[in-house]
């Protein structure tokens, strides 16, 4: 089975990793709509981060933008603790 086919290697980290690196993809978005999403699974699935025979609205990308805008709080808020 080749990559992308059945299954990825992929972990939530590397789809966390990847939306946190294209925010621009999500941000300002309070409430994605089908076609946005559609849009971000299109190019998760091109960077082999989901599988081509994954139905769309299977992957709860709500949920994981959620979580990596929570990530990029965490992470912004040790920046400005480092800065002090």
């Amino acid at each position: 089975m080749g990559k992308g086919i059945w299954h990825t290697k992929s972990t939530r980290h590397d789809k966390l990793t990847w939306l946190l690196n294209h925010q621009d993809l999500w941000e300002g978005w309070e409430e994605l709509g089908d076609p946005r999403k559609r849009e971000i699974f299109d190019l998760m699935v091109k960077e082999g981060l989901v599988s081509e025979k994954t139905y769309w609205r299977d992957l709860n990308l709500t949920r994981l933008i959620n979580e990596a805008r929570i990530l990029r709080r965490d992470i912004n808020s040790k920046v400005r603790e480092a800065k002090k």
